[in-house]
């Protein structure tokens, strides 16, 4: 019983810098948890306002791409009927193609940043086949 005691009191102080070293990686775990959590939720803001702004970008190309049908349209029915050649309905369909080409372009950037969104929410995209998760049918 002495010699426990005596340990206990002598240990030069080491139980104290155990305890000073826990409490140490205690708060540099805390640290890194809350780095971690504001570096999602500043992702996930990301990707809802990168969403936000390529739909309204994709409802403006989409407005032009129609834009420019109704102008291929009365290009082509200027152009047979004599009134104008050849040369507009061609600059028509270059603009209605360039158009189109950037709704394409809009909608896989708004397609990649949905992707993007999800991983900052904790989505995966791996789904577990019925046999491996125990259900018969899904």
């Amino acid at each position: 019983m002495g010699l426990s005691a005596t340990q206990v009191l002598f240990d030069n102080g080491r139980l104290k810098a155990n305890v000073e070293f826990a409490s140490a990686g205690h708060a540099a775990a805390i640290a890194n948890y809350r780095r971690v959590v504001l570096i999602a939720m500043q992702e996930a803001e990301d990707g809802i306002t990168g969403l936000a702004a390529l739909e309204r970008a994709s409802a403006q190309a989409r407005t032009a791409v129609d834009t420019t049908r109704r102008v291929l349209e009365m290009a082509t029915a200027r152009y047979e009927g004599g009134a104008s050649g050849y040369l507009d309905v061609i600059t028509a369909q270059q603009a209605l193609l360039n158009n189109a080409r950037l709704v394409a372009q809009l909608d896989g950037q708004r397609m990649l940043t949905s992707v993007f969104l999800i991983k900052a929410l904790g989505g995966d995209w791996q789904r577990e086949s019925p046999i491996q998760t125990g259900r018969a049918s899904e």
